[in-house]
């Protein structure tokens, strides 16, 4: 499971999206969910220097050419084929973004989404999507919010999508593509195209949508609980992502030559081990150990 602390939890997020039967979903909640595509079981791998977490790369850097997590999957595109795609992406700064938050096939072919100016090369407000080897299409300034921003992207039969539902803005437009090689990268690629944003969780579904329902379609998968979300910091949205666990109590040192015994224990109170040095703890607490 994954942490909810405020609102509608990131937990609810990715169960919806894994209850829409997704082409790709990766939501890194646990050690095997980390470098592992849930819809497929698909293992990835970790490209740089940047260490991976719970909740994405840590400490993501601007234009960096080498950090990123990467996939062997284009999930079944073609060159005509449409996709619907949803994500969570924290910002720190939204008038100071840039790099991809993820790409789907190699240097040469394919599709990316991220944020910057007039690229994902540059810094700026704006989303941007990226028909590799034609075109760059940026979008409507101050696309984003601090905090977590709940992103859909994508192509539908006439126009490239990138959408963050904190602001209603972001970019539609036309353009073709061509075929992805089966490479899917999260974060970051290639030389200047690492984000100084952080991909916290990422969705996808492969089939065509018409134009006139692709929006309503991706807002519906992208789900209620995503939206509600939006502007969460970044360091809580990492919280969320953070395994549940048993808590573990650590107990005070004692003092130099205590020693528990049945006979210096408290009514209702019990150890295991004779002779350790522990504090003394208050009734009705039991001490493993």
């Amino acid at each position: 499971m994954l942490n909810g602390a405020s609102g509608k939890p990131i937990v609810d997020v990715v169960n919806w999206w894994a209850a829409q039967a997704p082409a790709f979903l990766w939501a890194p909640n646990s050690v095997s969910n980390l470098l592992r595509d849930r819809a497929r079981g698909i293992v990835g791998t970790l490209a740089g220097t940047k260490p991976l977490t719970y909740g994405g790369l840590v400490s993501p850097a601007a234009n960096t050419a080498t950090d990123w997590i990467e996939f062997p999957t284009n999930i079944g595109l073609g060159a005509s084929g449409g996709f619907i795609g949803v994500m969570l992406v924290s910002v720190i700064d939204p008038s100071a973004m840039t790099g991809a938050f993820v790409k789907i096939g190699n240097d040469v072919d394919g599709i990316g989404f991220g944020a910057g100016n007039t690229s994902v090369e540059t810094t700026g407000s704006a989303l941007v999507a990226l028909n590799e080897s034609h075109a760059w299409y940026p979008g409507s300034a101050n696309s984003c919010v601090k905090g977590l921003n709940a992103i859909y992207f994508g192509i539908s039969d006439t126009a490239v999508w990138e959408i963050s539902t904190a602001t209603g803005l972001g970019v539609a437009a036309g353009g073709a593509y061509d075929a992805p090689t089966a490479r899917l990268r999260v974060n970051g690629y290639v030389t200047n195209r690492g984000s100084n944003c952080k991909v916290h969780a990422l969705a996808l579904w492969n089939g065509m949508v018409a134009n006139a329902l692709w929006q309503a379609t991706a807002v519906s998968r992208l789900g209620t609980a995503a939206t509600l979300l939006n502007g969460m910091p970044r360091a809580l949205a990492d919280q969320h992502f953070v395994p549940l666990s048993r808590p573990v109590f650590a107990p005070s040192a004692a003092a130099a030559g205590s020693t528990i015994t049945t006979a210096t224990l408290p009514a209702g109170v019990g150890h295991m081990g004779s002779g350790q040095t522990r504090a003394i703890q208050s009734a009705g607490v039991s001490y493993m150990g």
